[in-house]
């Protein structure tokens, strides 16, 4: 699908504005830096303007790169991928860096006094804030990454959810009760990461878990789950294999035996694995009513019988 990546009218507007705010806070600057003020408050007068020019500045040019990089990949307009919301956090810190060092400057600070005196609170502090940094530098590799993206469907660490988020320090999920998680960078790492929205992985897996009397029901619950999901979603399921569905035994102990369905889909989605998976709990939730029904009724008629006999 081809976009129209014309520049239009409100793009110059915001950019002018930008040009114009600019342009005012420079003349502002000159002022200032003609004034006879106190050294303290004109330095950070010049500080909060040189401040706000570089903010603009740097607001053009993200949106003039975001623009170039989204018709190179002819991308939407309104699209918000990883690349470019790590493209922003990076160039909040060069921004920050870019302040900081022109601050030094206003304030006369010497360079090299500065960095020495600050050499062995660096190495401190690195030492006491290594998992920030560890966090840091894993997020940086993750906004330039193809493992995930915003909105895809991941699990990490154990946690499934869409990726709502990645800054420098964690990895914002929302998960499938609505709760928001929040993972540290560093876990990419050393855990692992399974990417449900990728187009080679298209199966859910659903575990269940039922109770060592309930285990006659597994073969009915096989036959029902496997004929009702055929017949419900059979435009979803692969057609590739001859066997879609297939029950695994995950665990059997002497209270309960452990179980899970995989299901292969001609695509994915997290809204199909929802529907999928709604479904197939209200299937099973149905045979166990019934067959616990069915056992109380039989109970019932054993106790009958019992007071006959009395």
């Amino acid at each position: 699908m081809a976009y129209d990546y014309r520049l239009n009218s409100d793009y110059f507007q915001r950019v002018l504005k930008r040009l114009l705010l600019i342009i005012i806070f420079f003349l502002a600057y000159q002022i200032v830096n003609n004034l006879e003020l106190e050294f303290y408050v004109s330095s950070f007068l010049k500080i909060f303007i040189i401040a706000v020019i570089i903010q603009n500045v740097f607001r053009i040019v993200s949106r003039t790169l975001i623009y170039l990089y989204l018709r190179a990949k002819n991308l939407p307009f309104d699209l918000e991928d990883l690349f470019i919301v790590g493209m922003k956090h990076i160039f909040n810190v060069i921004k920050v860096i870019i302040i900081f060092f022109v601050s030094l400057n206003i304030l006369q600070i010497d360079f090299s006094t500065f960095f020495t005196s600050m050499a062995l609170v660096g190495v401190a502090m690195a030492i006491l804030f290594k998992d920030f940094i560890s966090n840091m530098l894993n997020g940086m590799y993750l906004f330039f990454s193809d493992k995930f993206n915003l909105k895809q469907y991941v699990e990490i660490n154990g946690v499934r959810g869409v990726i709502t988020d990645i800054s420098f320090q964690t990895i914002e999920m929302k998960n499938d009760s609505g709760d928001y998680v929040y993972i540290p960078n560093s876990t990419i790492q050393t855990k692992e990461i399974v990417n449900f929205s990728r187009e080679s992985l298209k199966q859910i897996e659903i575990e269940l878990s039922l109770l060592r009397d309930e285990m006659p029901l597994i073969k009915s619950i096989e036959k029902e789950v496997k004929k009702k999901l055929q017949k419900e979603y059979e435009e979803l399921l692969s057609k590739k294999d001859e066997n879609p569905i297939v029950l695994e035994y995950i665990e059997i102990s002497s209270k309960e035996v452990s179980f899970k369905f995989k299901i292969k889909t001609s695509k994915y989605s997290f809204a199909i694995e929802r529907r999928i998976k709604q479904f197939t709990y209200h299937v099973i939730g149905e045979l166990l009513i019934k067959y616990h029904k069915s056992e109380k009724s039989k109970f019932i008629e054993m106790e009958e019988k019992n007071l006959k006999q009395y």
